[in-house]
């Protein structure tokens, strides 16, 4: 969530500061801030509170907003356009190949699992 979207639309319409708003939210103001600017994820708890607060999303859509937003940010980090990019290739190739996993920082060799390519 960034604040453009939260403070543009449900802030000003409700005549709140953020200040308020996280008052009235029984969060510290900082909490609210790092929601908002997209330093901090909206945990089950905040997303509950929200639903109760807003007449309007619930907290399972909160819950998929945080977790499209993290899927998205994942997505544009460079390992991990790699990790797809192997995923994809073992996909086209025999699974039971062995490749070097470097994520232990041993170099240990392991057996790669049958991963479909996303589509």
């Amino acid at each position: 969530m960034t604040e453009r979207g939260a403070t543009e639309d449900v802030l000003p319409e409700q005549g709140l500061s953020v200040t308020e708003a996280a008052r009235q939210l029984s969060v510290s103001r900082v909490a609210l801030f790092r929601v908002l600017h997209g330093k901090a994820a909206i945990s089950t708890d905040m997303a509950l509170r929200l639903e109760a607060w807003i007449n309007g999303p619930t907290a399972e859509t909160w819950g998929h907003v945080q977790a499209d937003r993290d899927l998205w940010q994942a997505c544009q980090r460079p390992v991990t356009r790699h990790c797809i990019r192997l995923r994809r290739d073992h996909a086209n190739t025999d699974s039971s190949i062995s490749h070097t996993h470097h994520g232990n920082g041993r170099g240990t060799r392991v057996r790669s699992p049958s991963v479909a390519a996303p589509v």
